[in-house]
């Protein structure tokens, strides 16, 4: 059992992200894609592994290979990574096992996974609300026990973690279904440990979402570019450059580089209080995202010109003069 130590001031610095990355997302996917017993994933495991029958092989390999979620991240990444060979795979094949995972797996379902965990965050933000820290750490699993000031997570290592005021990361997880939680000692790019716990959705749920690629997503990659479509869509939830890289699995640099090319774009809009820094979707960007006829008229980056009230036209004009540019920092 793995027992976590919190002082008054790790209370005071528990924050609930909805999601550390698509990439965590997808290595914990890994582990419900081969399972015929739960019933929750099994259309959407059919679905995949008829999709990827060629890396199945290698997948399996991967799935139940034991290796941490902090050596196969890299891997997602494209960063350098140091592989044990008896795992039965090269880096190189299990990187590409993992990418061609994640494109079908993953990737066409990223937004309904994201809006879904977005409402599992809203839900344990009115738990803060009207119950304290405390009541959100009793509630996160019934196997997850809060003897304050200690957080007991069974079914991992037995080890006694102390937080040392630098806080706790919580984020749920659709597809963490077989365990109560899990410990990460550094979230990326984060500076303080993490705990994942399941967020379990409905059989229905996963087939409405199996049925709901959306197409504008789609259209919306192609006229913005991948990543910076990743973007807009995570705007609309407000946050700041650092939220951003670590949700989106960026760097702090490209996510940079993307919003000053959407908000020069009317796009979303950029608040700065000291040395911190909340980037918002604006009208423009919600209509964009949502594939509306109208859009407001919104100026760009204070000028005087404005956007034309019919969206079909801005995308052309998007596409004529590229203001949103299409050369992305990966």
């Amino acid at each position: 059992m793995l027992r976590i130590h919190f002082a008054t001031a790790d209370l005071g610095r528990v924050r609930v992200l909805a999601t550390l990355s698509p990439y965590v997302e997808t290595l914990l996917a890994l582990e419900q894609v081969g399972r015929a017993d739960n019933v929750v994933f099994r259309a959407w495991g059919q679905r995949v592994r008829g999709r990827l029958c060629n890396r199945m092989s290698e997948i399996a390999v991967l799935a139940g290979c034991g290796r941490p979620i902090a050596e196969l991240l890299p891997l997602l990444k494209n960063e350098p990574v140091r592989w044990p060979a008896d795992t039965g795979l090269s880096a190189e094949q299990a990187a590409r096992a993992l990418h061609e995972f994640h494109r079908y797996g993953v990737a066409p379902y990223w937004r309904g996974i994201r809006g879904y965990l977005e409402r599992e965050r809203g839900a344990r933000a009115r738990v803060v609300v009207t119950g304290g820290v405390e009541r959100l750490l009793t509630t996160l699993h019934p196997k997850i026990r809060w003897a304050a000031p200690v957080l007991e997570l069974p079914g991992e290592p037995d080890r006694d973690i102390h937080l040392d005021g630098k806080g706790l990361l919580l984020t749920p997880s659709m597809f963490l279904a077989n365990r109560a939680g899990l410990f990460l000692d550094e979230a990326d790019g984060a500076g303080c440990a993490a705990l994942v716990y399941p967020a379990l959705p409905s059989v229905s749920f996963v087939a409405t979402l199996l049925g709901s690629v959306d197409p504008n997503s789609q259209a919306l990659a192609s006229l913005l570019g991948r990543n910076r479509a990743a973007v807009l869509e995570a705007l609309t939830d407000s946050m700041g450059t650092g939220e951003l890289a670590q949700s989106l699995g960026i760097s702090a640099a490209a996510i940079s580089q993307h919003t000053s090319v959407l908000r020069a774009a009317g796009l979303i809009t950029t608040r700065r209080h000291r040395n911190t820094v909340a980037h918002s979707v604006t009208a423009l960007g919600m209509a964009l995202l949502e594939g509306e006829g109208a859009v407001p008229q919104a100026s760009i980056a204070g000028e005087d010109r404005c956007f034309p009230q019919d969206l079909k036209t801005w995308r052309a004009r998007v596409r004529s003069g590229d203001p949103v540019g299409h050369t992305e920092r990966r």
